[in-house]
């Protein structure tokens, strides 16, 4: 995952004027450089949200994509896809597909002095209890949408193995690993995208 390490806030204004709704001020929020949110004060508190909202009206929902879900996990937020929603079907993956940084950069993870930046601007993302926890199967999900192409599955099918694709590892006996990789179900720990979890004894139905 992208562990976000510095937020700014840079102040501009969107034309409306082709709406009849003229000039609007707002905020951007820029996370190490990349444009995260487009307009703060636009952006809802609902699940899944739009981080980026359409610049000739500002309404949600009226231009496809740049929507997330957020997770908590430890003191941060994961700003993860929304799984759930762009698995229902084809259309739903266009209309609810998440914004480009998640290919450029990586899925956001924010916690520290950027979250607390963010959460003083934005209320409702003071309260990290109001958001779900990050499940085994999201983190699972994760790290399927981050993987290099060729090596697993990709969204919306189950996270896998790819056929014919080879293994190395570090630690533990090699058969073994990949058994428990090609299950997929038993893996929760990817030490180096930043998120950590317990591996399972026992095969999940992801």
């Amino acid at each position: 995952m992208w562990m976000v390490e510095g937020l700014e806030f840079l102040p501009r204004r969107l034309d409306f004027s082709s709406a009849g709704l003229g000039q609007h001020t707002t905020t951007a929020v820029m996370a190490d450089g990349v444009q995260l949110v487009n307009a703060l004060d636009l952006v809802d508190d609902g699940d899944p949200l739009q981080l980026i909202v359409c610049e000739h009206c500002g309404t949600i929902a009226c231009q496809s994509g740049n929507w997330v879900s957020l997770r908590r996990l430890q003191a941060g937020l994961v700003f993860m896809p929304a799984f759930e929603e762009m698995a229902r079907g084809s259309q739903e993956r266009l209309e609810c597909a998440p914004p480009y940084f998640t290919e450029t950069k990586g899925i956001p993870w924010i916690q520290g002095s950027a979250l607390t930046a963010l959460a003083a601007r934005t209320p409702f993302l003071a309260d990290l209890a109001r958001w779900p926890e990050l499940t085994v199967r999201e983190a699972a999900l994760i790290l399927q949408w981050e993987s290099p192409r060729g090596f697993l599955t990709r969204f919306p099918d189950p996270p896998g193995l790819l056929p014919d694709t080879s293994a190395v590892v570090t630690h533990g006996e090699n058969r073994a690993t990949i058994a428990a990789a090609t299950c997929f179900g038993s893996i929760a720990v990817c030490r180096g995208g930043g998120w950590e979890g317990a591996a399972r004894a026992r095969q999940l139905r992801l």
